[in-house]
């Protein structure tokens, strides 16, 4: 069981905890281990290895509105030329 642990912590170390449960069975069946998606729970949940996802992408910008544009207070005037 040591082993297991072992291995374990060290492919979620490598893969910057990213894995889950079912793609850290992969890993450890890949590593030789004969075990399924809810040891790997057990597992990941009795050594406090948690999974991070990345956040989802959230639209902020609404352009389909009908609120006033608000004016051009500076109204500079930007040089279009490109200078490479």
């Amino acid at each position: 069981m040591r082993a297991l642990e072992r291995t374990a912590v060290r492919i979620l170390s490598e893969h910057k905890p990213k894995l889950g449960s079912r793609r850290l069975k992969l890993k450890l069946n890949q590593a030789g281990f004969q075990v399924g998606r809810f040891k790997t729970r057990r597992l990941m949940a009795s050594l406090s290895l948690i999974a991070c996802y990345p956040k989802r992408y959230r639209v902020t910008t609404d352009s389909q509105h009908n609120h006033q544009i608000a004016p051009n207070l500076l109204d500079r005037q930007f040089n279009r030329e490109y200078t490479q």
